[in-house]
């Protein structure tokens, strides 16, 4: 017997109930349940939840859509997949299919930034013959928001980003010195101790993750409170589209 495991989200409009199966071998009943041309949320990050978002990505086998995050308080499930950052939650969203990634059909992964509620950018990628950690970069690349991206050079593109430093889904174009430092968005997850205390309070006033992101179509100085600089989102989430059959579960 095959059953469900479904998460209520607003990641698509309108509110859509989405199921991911449990794959079993010998079954056809899931190829009707992975629905093609429909994105389904795996990972969300929300700001100032003084948790890791790069750890909570790399935490494997510790789902939030699993037997027993269904029993969750639904206040909290609802904005923990909301794209609302406004709502109650209190832990980055992770979905069990970033632990089957190569054994699923996924094809496409859309990252996106939201604040109050609207999506402010977003990238798009090819996600054939990937794992969850090697997608994002910028040879994959397929379209977004910035027009400068898929041309420029830049100095990271990766998940893992800068260690040192805790930027994670980094993409960067050159080092400047700290609020100088020029790129297109960044995952700050902990205090830099090269960039200063005051830096960085004037991004996040000492909370944990800080979503920075350019809101031109371009790249630009990660510099807080400036007119051409860089603003900050309230949240990003990651979802995966799959072909409508499930050959290797």
């Amino acid at each position: 017997m095959m059953t469900s495991y479904c998460v209520m989200t607003a990641l698509l409009v309108p509110l859509v109930l989405l199921c991911f199966p449990e794959c079993s071998a010998g079954t056809r009943e899931r190829d009707r349940l992975i629905e093609e041309d429909v994105f389904y949320l795996v990972f969300r990050v929300q700001a100032g939840l003084n948790q890791s978002a790069y750890a909570r990505y790399m935490d494997t086998n510790n789902a939030n859509d699993d037997d027993d995050a269904i029993d969750l308080d639904f206040a909290i499930w609802y904005g923990c997949t909301s794209i609302d950052g406004r709502l109650p939650c209190d832990r980055h969203f992770r979905s069990r299919i970033l632990d089957k990634w190569e054994h699923l059909p996924i094809e496409e992964v859309r990252v996106a930034l939201y604040k109050d509620g609207v999506e402010v950018k977003y990238f798009l990628f090819n996600a054939t013959n990937t794992s969850f950690t090697d997608w994002f970069n910028r040879a994959r690349l397929l379209s977004g928001s910035y027009t400068d991206l898929k041309n420029a050079q830049y100095a990271y593109f990766s998940i893992e980003g800068e260690v040192k430093a805790a930027r994670r889904f980094f993409i960067h174009k050159k080092f400047n010195g700290c609020g100088s430092d020029d790129g297109w968005m960044v995952i700050v997850d902990k205090p830099d101790p090269n960039c200063g205390e005051t830096w960085e309070w004037e991004w996040n006033g000492g909370s944990y993750p800080t979503i920075i992101y350019c809101p031109s179509n371009t790249h630009c100085q990660f510099q807080p409170g400036t007119g051409s600089g860089a603003e900050k989102a309230d949240l990003m989430t990651i979802s995966v589209r799959m072909k409508s059959r499930c050959p290797s579960c």
